[in-house]
C-alpha cells in the first residue's frame, strides 16, 4: 500500500512539474514572426503608435499592427532616438490625425532626456518664430532601457513646425527639425 501511495504521489509530481514548465511565462512569450503571440506582443497596449511596417505602414490602433504581422510584416521603430544617447526631438502628423475645427492632432517625441516627474516645457513653433502651443512633456523608461517622452497636441493649423523641449526651464532647448504638418496627409 506505501508502495502505491509513493508511486502515485512521485507520478503526481512528475505531472506537476511538466504542467509548470509547459505554462511557464518565459515559454509563453513569442517565439516566431507571423504567430498570434508574436503578433499581439510586438502591437499591445500603444505600442502601435511606436511601430512601423517596413515598407513604412502606419497603424490606427492594435487590431491593425497585429493583422500586418500575422501577414507576415515586419515591425521596425518609428523615430528611433539615435544611438549615441543624445538629446532628441520629433515632430510628426498623429496617426489620429484630424482636423478638428480646422486644427491637426501631433504628436511629439522627446528622446534620452533624464526622467523628470515635473516634466519639461514643449513648445510648437511656427514658421514665422511664433509660439503656438505650451504644454508639458512628462518622460519615462522605455522598453529598451532609454528614456522617452510622447505628447499627442490638438490645436496647429497645417503649416510647417517644430518642437522644442527645455531640459532647464526655458534658457536652453532641443528641437526637431522643421516638419510640415498637414491633417490630410496624416499615417492612417
Amino acid at each position: 500500500m506505501r508502495r502505491a501511495v509513493l508511486s502515485f504521489s512521485l507520478c503526481s509530481l512528475v505531472l506537476m512539474v511538466a504542467f509548470a514548465a509547459l505554462t511557464s511565462p518565459a515559454l509563453a512569450k513569442p517565439q516566431s514572426p507571423g504567430t498570434a503571440s508574436y503578433a499581439a506582443h510586438s502591437c499591445k497596449g500603444n505600442a502601435y503608435r511606436e511601430v512601423k511596417g517596413t515598407g513604412g505602414e502606419t497603424f490606427a490602433n492594435t487590431g491593425q499592427c497585429v493583422s500586418y504581422v500575422r501577414m507576415g510584416g515586419t515591425l521596425v521603430a518609428i523615430d528611433a532616438p539615435p544611438s549615441t544617447g543624445t538629446q532628441s526631438v520629433t515632430l510628426q502628423a498623429s496617426e489620429s490625425s484630424y482636423k478638428y475645427e480646422g486644427k491637426c492632432r501631433i504628436l511629439v517625441n522627446a528622446y534620452n532626456f533624464p526622467v523628470n516627474d515635473a516634466g519639461y516645457l514643449l513648445q510648437i513653433v511656427n514658421a514665422s518664430d511664433q509660439v503656438v502651443e505650451t504644454d508639458t512633456m512628462y518622460v519615462g523608461y522605455d522598453v529598451n532601457g532609454g528614456t522617452r517622452g510622447t505628447r499627442e497636441l490638438v490645436g496647429v493649423v497645417p503649416g510647417t513646425y517644430t518642437a522644442q523641449v527645455s531640459p532647464d526651464g526655458g534658457t536652453t532647448w532641443v528641437t526637431s527639425a522643421p516638419t510640415f504638418i498637414d491633417c490630410a496627409s496624416a499615417p492612417v
